[in-house]
């Protein structure tokens, strides 16, 4: 049977903003509070998700950005919560932490997960006809995809950019059809 029902609440402390998260839906259940539903868990599967804060600047130090905690129901359907713990953030005024650059794996993800809302868009652009601007967000995205799958020799990153070429390929073959026909 295993973890169902597995959810991370977020709340976030003031000045705090979620931007974005990629890879799940968010419940808000008000103006500071979200969760995020993440299904059930099976040991063999890996889930992700990316999400993206925007904080006004700050004086150096550790600062507060956000308080998680996590619910799940175990094998006997039991309601399970975990402690609250509080995230925090460091600013610095040091300049070379100015030129920290994303973790590999980070970018990479924040990528694969970025996809579906780049789909929805050109989906928006083949449906309403603007076939030019569909096609070049796809292919602009998919030459993106390929450099990072070459310079770091990742193959899911390659897969998602064939995918998009071909997506573009075909969308642009079906929808140059409709249109003429139409």
């Amino acid at each position: 049977m295993g973890i169902t029902e597995v959810k991370l609440h977020i709340q976030l402390k003031p000045g705090v903003q979620l931007i974005d998260i990629y890879g799940y839906k968010t419940e808000w259940l008000s103006d500071y509070h979200c969760v995020i539903s993440l299904g059930s868990i099976c040991s063999d599967v890996r889930k992700q998700a990316v999400i993206a804060f925007h904080m006004d600047g700050r004086t150096s130090g550790i600062h507060p950005m956000i308080i998680t905690h996590w619910s799940y129901r175990d094998d006997g359907r039991v309601q399970v919560m975990t402690p609250a713990s509080e995230q925090s953030i460091q600013f610095s005024n040091h300049t070379s932490v100015m030129q920290c650059h994303l973790n590999n794996k980070v970018d990479k993800y924040l990528r694969l997960l970025q996809n579906p809302v780049l789909l929805e868009k050109a989906l928006q652009y083949f449906e309403q006809g603007e076939i030019m601007l569909g096609e070049d967000l796809l292919l602009r995205r998919a030459d993106e995809m390929l450099l990072c799958a070459l310079r770091w020799n990742d193959a899911d990153m390659l897969q998602d950019a064939e995918l998009l070429y071909a997506l573009a390929r075909r969308w642009v073959d079906t929808y140059a059809y409709v249109s003429q026909i139409g």
